[in-house]
């Protein structure tokens, strides 16, 4: 199944309660932090362990993909990385595939598992939303939870009639993780067509992810909530009504399950 890389790996329904953080572009020196935070948010979220460690290191080291001035830190008041977010490229591919226009997504997107609920996330996808716009950027094209990311002003990609190509069959759909967020006035005009996302997002290998995570050996992996969620959520149209097990505020829950 299709990753959700804009998830923001907290409960997405939980208050957030105000932490003094400051907010920069990361640097070079960062990445071992910001694969210690984003291990630790995202192990055992979507399955088993994680993905989202090796995405990181491949996003920050990917220059074609990579928005530098767009992939953030959040600091606590010793200056420590305590959150993390990553821009990047993408486009919207316009009906009939003879235009493509360019758009930035962003994820893995975190705050440390110890901060959770105290509005770190809050705070970068703000900083992020703001920066692309006095950039310039057209629109903010993700894959995440409608229930977390429509307090920012994220509609479903229907709305503007971009969706993603499903399958070999070349069809377009609309799924409800599919989030869409115009960053300048009727700069979505006239733009319909489907999601096309760097490489770097797309086609992991398991291969890699294994002996990269081997660092994480100490770390227990296992089933539990969130991964159930996000199995009921990730296959969903746009329009499909929520099933009855889904609980918003189990998406977060990485409590190993006996």
């Amino acid at each position: 199944s299709r990753k959700w890389p804009g998830f923001m790996a907290t409960n997405p329904s939980a208050p957030a309660t105000a932490l003094q953080i400051s907010i920069r572009p990361a640097t070079n020196s960062d990445t071992p932090a910001i694969i210690s935070v984003v291990c630790d948010a995202f192990w055992n979220l979507y399955k088993p362990g994680a993905d989202e460690p090796f995405l990181t290191q491949q996003i920050l080291e990917d220059e074609e993909a990579c928005i530098r001035e767009l992939t953030l830190v959040a600091l606590n008041e010793q200056q420590e990385v305590v959150g993390f977010i990553a821009g990047a490229k993408s486009k919207v591919v316009v009906s009939g595939g003879a235009q493509a226009v360019d758009v930035v997504t962003f994820g893995p997107i975190c705050a440390a598992r110890a901060l959770k609920h105290r509005g770190v996330g809050t705070r970068l996808i703000d900083a992020f939303i703001s920066r692309a716009r006095s950039r310039g950027d057209r629109a903010v094209v993700i894959l995440g939870y409608p229930t977390y990311y429509s307090r920012f002003g994220f509609v479903n990609g229907h709305e503007y009639g971009i969706g993603m190509i499903e399958g070999e069959s070349g069809a377009v759909s609309f799924p409800k993780g599919l989030q869409v967020l115009e960053l300048q006035t009727d700069s979505l005009k006239g733009v319909s067509g489907h999601l096309l996302q760097p490489p770097v997002y797309e086609n992991l290998p398991p291969d890699a992810i294994e002996r990269f995570n081997e660092q994480f050996q100490h770390k227990p992996m296992g089933k539990c909530r969130s991964q159930q969620m996000f199995k009921l959520v990730v296959s969903m149209k746009h329009d499909d009504p929520y099933p009855e097990a889904f609980d918003p505020s189990l998406c977060g829950d990485t409590t190993l399950l006996e």
